[in-house]
């Protein structure tokens, strides 16, 4: 397991005392989340999905220390294919996170919660999109967006090259061929992926996380989004320009990281959620 996985662990055990561990099962697999109940009444729940891949301790400790301090309820989710399967066969696809957003929705719905807001950063942030462009509930509170996934196929493969030092289109062009003959689920073995050097992958997996799928573009689904955004993008993040073009065409708030991101990203949440969060409307 590399680097990445272990932080994620990490960050997980520094709920605060007050949090409750939940595990429950969904689609065969076990869910596993920390939970805190809001402090001050009407507050909502603000549902964290990092990045499984890429976690950051400081960014995600900052975040959830604010957001419990501004009185908010915080369920810090375990996406299922964090710190996994670099040493085992990789089977979860990436609509999969989706699909675990919208199951603790509806979890947190059965404990009375009547606003849930969602926070999710990089991969993460573009399941949470995803999840919320096709949802429509009262339920439903803001969307806050760190550094999302964006998404463009020339550019996948040169990155998949660079990490990986192989093309990628093989892969993907071998994939196809399974899934077309009703294989999806056999194995392409000893792969870059992700951020495993070589691992196991099905078919199925390889093609959910690097074929051309428009959705894995997070720009393009700012304007679906159901209630109030912010993104908030490094100005490194190779999609910055593409991410601030589609928020300024869908109303939403968009703010650069400061050189200190913990911090800028901490303030810009709380400060979001106070000003518009509760309400779920639009300015």
């Amino acid at each position: 397991m590399r680097r990445g996985g272990l932080l994620l662990i990490l960050v997980l055990g520094l709920a605060t005392a007050s949090a409750e561990p939940v595990e429950r099962s969904f689609n065969g697999a076990t869910l596993k989340a920390d939970y805190t109940a809001p402090a001050q009444p009407g507050r909502g729940v603000v549902l964290l999905y990092p990045d499984a891949s890429h976690p950051k301790v400081a960014l995600w400790q900052s975040l959830q220390e604010a957001i419990l301090r501004g009185g908010f309820g915080v369920l810090v989710v375990q996406p299922r294919g964090a710190g996994a399967s670099c040493n085992g066969p990789w089977r979860r696809l990436h609509r999969a996170g989706m699909e675990e957003v919208g199951s603790w929705f509806d979890w947190l719905l059965r404990r009375g919660i009547t606003r849930v807001h969602f926070l999710g950063e990089g991969r993460g942030g573009n399941q949470v999109a995803w999840f919320l462009a096709r949802s429509r509930h009262p339920a439903l509170g803001a969307a806050l967006l760190l550094d999302p996934l964006v998404w463009r196929a020339d550019r996948a493969a040169a990155r998949y090259r660079r990490e990986h030092g192989q093309s990628l289109e093989p892969l993907l062009e071998r994939a196809r061929e399974l899934r077309n003959q009703g294989r999806a689920d056999e194995l392409l073995r000893g792969i870059g992926f992700l951020h495993c050097e070589s691992v196991d992958v099905t078919a199925a997996a390889m093609l959910s996380y690097y074929a051309d799928e428009p959705n894995l573009d997070t720009s393009r689904l700012l304007a679906d989004l159901p209630g109030p955004a912010a993104v908030l993008v490094d100005p490194e993040h190779e999609g910055y320009g593409r991410l601030e073009r589609a928020a300024g065409e869908s109303g939403d708030e968009f703010h650069t990281l400061s050189a200190d991101p913990v911090a800028g990203a901490a303030g810009a949440v709380v400060g979001f959620l106070g000003e518009r969060g509760e309400d779920g409307g639009s300015e």
